[in-house]
Order: structure tokens, then C-alpha cells, then sequence
């Protein structure tokens, strides 16, 4: 894994995921999930592959410049994929675990764009919403870091980074 300091010349794959968590998330560990896959290569066929032990509700919400999109068990198939090309899902996937009484945890990734013996730039923009009043922000791994940067609000947490290799984001979340 290495951060990237500056933006590569040829922006490659950005990833947007927006995670929602409710306070019902704390009972059931199911949290929404609205990701969008873009700047995609210009390809007639794409497969998005998603690896969550528990997942729901999988469907295609959006796309621009994608001929036609279906689902297929936790994959994505998109068709006639222009170059620039932008589609988006929205699910429910069961990630927020409990790892020690009233900590949780969501564990997110890995992401990474691999194509035959090599890493190419992502840009990975993460957002997630939750309940303030039931819940602090405890942890974040890895750390705001050159080429990672990490901003806070009440309820929010974002992260932007630009990166090659594969990513793995660890958010921390202590029930007040």
C-alpha cells in the first residue's frame, strides 16, 4: 500500500461509498450503503465485485455512460462501459460488529484497482453518517497520513485519499 501525496495525470478508478449508520445499526449491525464506481475504462464488459459475508437489497441506482447493468449475487455486470463511465448501488450490508461491549467497529475494503501483475491509482472518497447523539467516533485506521486525510463533523466522518495497492479502512465507534 502506498498513499499518493499528489493526484496521478490519468485519475484513474475513484470509488465513493457512503455508509449510513441508524440506531437501530447498534442492535442489528446493518448499515446502509450507497457506493459509486467511477471514471471507469472504456471496456465491454465490467464486473464489481462485492465481498460481504452479509449483504442485501443489492440493486443499481444510477449510471452514466454504461449501456446496461445487472446483478448477479454480490457482482455487478455492466455492459458497454464508456470511457469516464459512472455507476452506482445501494445496499444494506451487516457491518457494524461489536468487537467489546458498546465498541464497534466497521471494517471496510479492501479497495484496489489490479490489473495483471500491478496496482493502479484509486481514489477513494468514504463517508459515514451516524446517530451523534448515540454514538463517538473512537478510531480510524490507518491515520490521516499524507495523501489520506480524514475530516470530522458531528455525525460525519470523511476520507479522501488517493492510493496503489490494497486499502483497508478500520473505523471505531464507542456506544455513549
Amino acid at each position: 500500500l502506498r498513499f499518493l501525496a499528489d493526484p496521478p495525470r490519468d485519475p484513474g478508478l475513484q470509488t465513493r461509498n457512503q455508509l449510513t449508520i441508524t440506531p437501530d445499526s447498534v442492535r442489528t449491525g446493518w448499515v446502509d450503503l450507497l457506493q459509486c464506481q467511477g471514471n471507469l475504462d472504456g471496456l465491454p464488459s465490467v464486473e464489481v465485485t462485492y465481498r460481504y459475508q452479509t449483504l442485501r437489497g443489492l440493486e443499481v441506482v444510477s449510471m452514466r455512460g454504461i449501456g446496461s447493468a445487472e446483478v448477479e449475487g454480490q457482482t455487478v455486470q455492466l455492459h458497454d462501459v464508456e470511457e469516464g463511465g459512472e455507476g452506482c448501488i445501494h445496499a444494506e450490508v451487516r457491518v457494524f460488529k461489536e468487537i467489546s461491549p458498546g465498541l464497534f467497529e466497521i471494517k471496510s475494503g479492501p479497495y484496489y484497482r489490479r490489473f495483471l501483475d500491478g496496482y493502479y491509482p484509486v481514489r477513494l472518497d468514504y463517508k459515514i453518517l451516524y446517530p451523534y447523539e448515540l454514538l463517538r467516533l473512537e478510531t480510524l485506521e490507518p491515520a490521516a497520513q499524507e495523501g489520506l486525510t480524514v475530516a470530522q463533523q458531528p455525525g460525519q466522518v470523511n476520507v479522501m485519499s488517493w492510493f496503489e495497492g490494497k486499502l483497508t479502512l478500520r473505523v471505531g465507534f464507542r456506544v455513549m
